[in-house]
């Protein structure tokens, strides 16, 4: 349910800060600067609309103000106003903003209308001024991230500004429906521009800036210059404010929003799925500052914005959730000591205790799960996201596991959600939700007998992504004019045949020789990796391996005598005549026997 007064909301809010635009002095890394104010003349009211918003007769917008701002060497003039998106699917709503008076260089947003929609009355939004500065994306160095939040997250110790999560200040508290501003007007208006001033000298890239004269923050003392920090900054495209290429500063980057809350990654092993966990998905969860007050019991910890972990037939309610584990108490001089029971929190817990943390909330979940629904969905909007990564989830038994809290993981049952669940934990009696911004990523081995059937009611709660072999990657060059790709693709057709898809080879196995291209080396490969793994997939039947491989990987044997003891069995005859066979000695094979397994493939 959105609110169709919204922006009207917004607006009274906006209206009342720009009201409380008085003169006064901040200090920016060490330097004193004077900002002196002035209401603009009001506007007409734009000639597109405000979205759900009937402007009466002859209405003007808000007036912007103008903020002088000087000091010692240095000078500029910042622009405080409301303003609209564009475009995009925020098109009509009311943002407050902060910009360079002189060039339309954004350096503070926020998107008050979208905030406000969910919100119910008697309820309170925080409005939250974020403060990362490195795109959240993938291009951005991990390094260069790191040193941009550290610069800004000392800058912020210096200030009085109220710090909501890893990566944000708090700039007010809006009620709603009625708009009221705390701790008051002038505050928030001060606050806003402080944090644009903060900001100024790392977004603020244009060869005009000089023209301000001293910079008010050496950017050097954290390692960056304008060049490294050019295409880093959080600059919008200000042909749509909050589109695909905008910038709604609290909001989570569109590369994360295309990240499914749950997914698993599965098929064949060596398709590269642990691999796409690092390198496709981890990125969405970089470190920025790690988690505090956070203890795990189990495989994984948690660490940055992430915890990885993997499953095991072993694995428990108790490692997962919560439950009583041992410890040894020291019993005086004497050696050893005294067994004692103790309640610990498993993986889930402390990450969603974690996730909890990139929204500001430095409580408990079971405090948090007692604040009003319209308080938790408001906390947990655009918080940064957490990630969970599970490798091999289908070795556990995952109703075990999981128990009751099943039902959480879907995306509308989480604490923020439409259909928010709480349940209470069995053995702490603690209240437990799942946070909306947590992210669950699996990887499956569709091909390992070993593990558990995954739960019909897991893969109703978790999106698919099935990871195939890619031959096409092995197309480099081979000692012996050998074609990988071609051979591959043979040696997964016939393993189709002869079992299913979910057996394939994947192409991870034989990557490593585009480093090492050599005959031996393929052979090195064969004889540890894919012979082994073949064996599995036919439980040591030797001729279906040569089925698949071909006559000169797998020889019969020629006993030439009676083999069995000298027994009465009926079927002495039949076991006699049956064949068997052995492995060819891989190191003997000529590049010639490895083109054999594909060149005469139909």
């Amino acid at each position: 349910m959105v609110r169709t007064d919204a922006n009207e909301i917004a607006l009274r809010a906006i209206g009342s800060i720009l009201d409380g635009a008085r003169p006064f002095e901040v200090v920016i890394d060490g330097t004193k600067v004077r900002c002196a104010t002035a209401r603009r003349t009001p506007e007409p009211w734009p000639s597109g609309g405000v979205k759900n918003v009937e402007p009466p007769a002859g209405a003007l917008w808000p007036a912007a103000a103008d903020i002088a701002c000087a000091w010692d060497g240095g000078k500029c003039t910042l622009r405080f106003e409301a303003a609209l998106a564009a475009g995009g699917r925020y098109l009509g709503d009311v943002s407050a903003r902060v910009r360079l008076a002189e060039r339309s260089q954004q350096l503070v947003f926020f998107n008050m209308g979208a905030r406000v929609g969910p919100l119910e009355d008697g309820a309170q939004l925080h409005v939250k001024l974020n403060f990362a500065l490195a795109k959240r994306k993938e291009t951005t160095p991990p390094a260069q991230a790191e040193r941009l939040h550290t610069a800004m997250r000392d800058l912020f110790a210096q200030s009085a500004i109220p710090i909501f999560g890893t990566a944000a200040a708090e700039g007010c508290v809006v009620d709603i429906p009625s708009g009221k501003v705390s701790p008051s007007p002038e505050e928030a208006f001060r606050r806003f521009v402080h944090v644009a001033l903060l900001k100024l000298d790392f977004i603020d890239l244009d060869e005009r800036a000089k023209e301000r004269g001293r910079p008010l923050v050496d950017i050097a003392k954290w390692g960056l210059d304008s060049k490294t920090l050019a295409g880093g900054n959080d600059d919008p495209d200000e042909g749509d404010l909050h589109g695909p290429g905008g910038n709604d500063d609290d909001a989570t980057s569109p590369e994360v929003a295309a990240v499914p809350l749950n997914l698993i990654l599965f098929g064949p092993p060596g398709t590269g799925k642990t691999f796409a966990l690092q390198k496709r998905f981890l990125p969405f969860f970089q470190p920025s500052e790690p988690a505090k007050d956070t203890e795990s019991s189990g495989p994984g910890q948690p660490s940055g914005n992430h915890t990885f972990i993997t499953f095991h037939q072993a694995y428990s309610y108790e490692d997962f959730i919560e439950g009583i584990r041992p410890r040894v108490v020291p019993a005086g001089d004497q050696p050893g000591g005294n067994i004692a029971y103790q309640l610990r929190d498993g993986v889930f817990k402390s990450t969603a205790l974690a996730a909890l943390r990139l929204s500001g909330w430095q409580g408990t979940i079971d405090a948090f799960c007692r604040l009003s629904r319209a308080d938790r969905r408001e906390r947990l909007m655009g918080s940064r996201p957490y990630g969970l990564f599970i490798d091999e989830i289908n070795r556990g038994n995952v109703a075990r596991v999981l128990g009751e809290l099943i039902t959480l993981l879907e995306p509308d049952k989480r604490l923020g959600g439409d259909h928010e669940l709480i349940v209470t934990l069995p053995y702490s009696g603690e209240l437990f939700g799942v946070p909306s911004n947590l992210h669950v990523i699996g990887t499956m081995n569709t091909a390992d007998r070993s593990v558990e059937a995954l739960d019909a009611a897991l893969r109703r709660r978790f999106d698919f992504e099935e990871l195939s072999p890619l031959p096409e990657t092995l197309s480099f060059p081979m000692e012996g004019n050998i074609d990988l790709e071609r051979m591959l693709r043979t040696i997964n057709h016939r393993v189709e045949k002869l079992l299913d898809r979910d057996h394939c080879i994947g192409h991870a196995y034989f990557i490593a020789l585009q480093k090492e291209p050599t005959l031996d080396a393929l052979k090195r490969v064969f004889r540890t990796r894919v012979l082994p793994l073949l064996q599995e997939h036919f439980f040591g039947d030797w001729g279906k391996i040569g089925l698949v491989l071909g006559e000169k990987f797998v020889q019969r044997k020629e006993s030439g005598s009676a083999v069995l003891a000298d027994f009465p069995h009926d079927d002495r005859d039949a076991f006699e005549e049956r064949p068997t066979w052995q492995i060819a000695d891989t190191r003997v094979l000529t590049d010639a026997d490895f083109r054999a397994i594909y060149e005469n493939a139909r």
